[in-house]
């Protein structure tokens, strides 16, 4: 095999995976690019979010109850930490409940459809195409068209900025 063909294959090989970021700490994963379809979001949903987020509630129903106890002994410094805890723990759940409404706002059709010039670029177009009607990836269109509804909605890290 000759260097060009096998320089082709190894990238041909190579898996793509999109880092979906929920907020530092909290919710992060990566997603299969080859993989991405209509269902993607429905299933880090069900499959991923929801129980952190079950999770989170009930460890915030554990520091309040303990942080009642505490009140009750009237001992200062464990009510002073399970206060922090407290709002640490209602943080988190706020943060994740953000990163749900953004992949419902994603995942849902827009009331408000794109309006495009009659002279838009083809990238535009198709941008819209997979944004408007409720994020659904053609994997053809490439990376770059099938991420950018995940950029504006800030669900990538940071260094997803970077494509363009």
């Amino acid at each position: 095999m000759g260097f060009l063909p096998k320089r082709m294959f190894s990238f041909m090989v190579r898996s793509l995976s999109i880092p979906f970021m929920g907020f530092p700490g909290v919710f992060s994963c990566f997603v299969h690019y080859h993989k991405l379809d209509r269902d993607t979001i429905p299933k880090i949903l069900a499959f991923y979010l929801n129980p952190i987020k079950e999770r989170l509630y009930r460890e915030k129903e554990r520091i309040f109850n303990e942080l009642e106890k505490a009140r009750v002994s009237g001992d200062r410094k464990r009510i002073n930490d399970l206060s922090k805890a407290y709002e640490e723990s209602l943080d988190k759940i706020n943060e994740i409940e953000n990163m749900e409404k953004a992949l419902n706002v994603l995942h849902n059709p827009r009331k408000d459809k794109t309006k495009l010039k009659p002279d838009a670029k083809w990238v535009e177009k198709v941008i819209a195409e997979v944004r408007d009607n409720g994020w659904n990836p053609i994997i053809d269109y490439g990376v770059r068209v099938n991420i950018e509804p995940l950029k504006e909605l800030k669900i990538l890290l940071p260094a997803a900025d970077r494509v363009k």
